[in-house]
């Protein structure tokens, strides 16, 4: 964890992007800390950055998030990823959105 926060802020203080990869690591990391609310405002930049990290890592985030009473982060990721990502790479967001027991979200609210 240490080590990719330091990659991280590291690659910001240059001037660099971190990429996809850079982003996995952190969420996941932060996931394994149980600091579900901070790996979710990594998710967050790595949206405005079109560098969002693969769907094991975002589950494992969702996951914490909703076992934490997170409901409004764990819809709106599910809404980003909804707007982000095409219907035939969707199924298991859906079937995620079921098993946490939460309706399906409307892409089109904020």
């Amino acid at each position: 964890m240490v080590e990719a926060k330091k990659v991280h802020d590291e690659l910001g203080s240059k001037g660099y992007n971190p990429n996809m990869t850079a982003f996995r690591t952190l969420v996941f990391h932060l996931c394994e800390q149980g600091r579900y609310v901070i790996g979710y405002k990594v998710f967050k930049e790595s949206v405005k950055l079109c560098k969002i990290p693969d769907f094991n890592t975002l589950k494992y985030l969702v996951e914490g998030l909703a076992m934490n009473g997170r409901t409004n982060e764990v819809k709106a990721m599910i809404r980003t990823m909804n707007k982000k990502f095409p219907p035939n790479l969707l199924n298991a967001w859906g079937k995620l959105v079921e098993d946490l027991g939460l309706a399906p979200i409307d892409t089109n609210s904020t």
